[in-house]
């Protein structure tokens, strides 16, 4: 799903030449809305998160958290793996600047947008990867 979306995007603005790049692991949290559903529904969903966030600062594999405490289960088998990204594919500049500011191995802080929190390591990065590599 999150993939289809990336991939999308990625065709869309069709980079043809090499550039920089940097490959994801994605985790997701889905919020439920606090006014829809059982607060304690909104309450579990924030203890995880804070379980993640204790998870990588012991230095826990990424891929391993992904795999046990992420909402997208599509990408969750895959360790989080969403691929390759070049300038201008993310969803957004503020989460562009902040990913491609970060060196490989590096987990970035939290994402919140309406519904989810998320959060990224930068699996590796390449300053002049070709887009079909």
């Amino acid at each position: 799903m999150l993939r289809e979306h990336y991939t999308t995007v990625a065709q869309s603005q069709s980079v043809t030449s090499p550039t920089e790049q940097v490959h994801l692991l994605h985790l997701v949290i889905n919020l439920p809305s606090p006014t829809t559903k059982l607060p304690t529904d909104f309450t579990n969903a924030l203890k995880k998160v804070s379980e993640v966030k204790a998870e990588i600062a012991k230095g826990t594999d990424f891929a391993a958290i992904v795999k046990q405490y992420s909402d997208d289960k599509t990408e969750a088998d895959a360790g989080g793996d969403i691929g390759w990204f070049a300038r201008g594919q993310l969803d957004s500049v503020t989460k562009e600047t902040a990913l491609f500011g970060l060196a490989a191995g590096t987990v970035s802080n939290q994402f919140s947008s309406s519904g989810n929190v998320a959060c990224y390591q930068v699996a590796e990065t390449d300053p002049a990867r070709a887009p079909t590599d």
